[in-house]
């Protein structure tokens, strides 16, 4: 069955959708951070109800950009700088503050990144980019800047 998931993890995360979700959010940083508090069976999702992928499919598809962390985290906070130096206001996650501590979710981001540790797991358009590696990558080649326009989230 997980591997199903991880099949569908692809396809689900680069689709837009609408989902209702509800969160909670505050200001800090000039970025939104959020923590899930969604109702099990509300999705539209194709994953299980109320599963770490639900909830990430969740977020990606109603967030133009947001990153997956942990509070304090140096790379996550890297990422949140690059983007916010642009204009641009991430969504941040902390995994750290669901109840689990965050394993759940982040070991789904490892099936969806392929890679371990998976955080900052950076999403743009409601597709993977990766982490800070991938994203600096992204921005020395000029690609960029593009990418963040046409996720909506960038108005130069």
């Amino acid at each position: 069955n997980s591997g199903s998931e991880s099949e569908k993890c692809s396809s689900s995360m680069s689709s837009r959708s609408s989902l209702s979700l509800r969160v909670e959010t505050g200001r800090s940083g000039g970025s939104r951070r959020h923590r899930y508090s969604g109702e099990a069976g509300t999705s539209s999702s194709p994953f299980p109800p109320g599963s770490a992928l639900d909830r990430i499919a969740r977020l990606v598809s109603e967030n133009a950009v947001i990153i997956f962390g942990f509070n304090g985290c140096c790379m996550c906070h890297v990422a949140r700088q690059l983007l916010s130096g642009m204009g641009v206001n991430p969504t941040l996650y902390e995994l750290d503050e669901e109840e689990d501590g965050g394993s759940k979710t982040e070991d789904a981001l490892v099936r969806i990144a392929g890679r371990d540790p998976a955080v900052p797991a950076v999403f743009i358009g409601g597709k993977f980019v990766g982490g800070v590696e991938r994203l600096m990558s992204i921005h020395i080649k000029g690609n960029l800047v593009p990418m963040l326009k046409d996720a909506g989230a960038l108005w130069l």
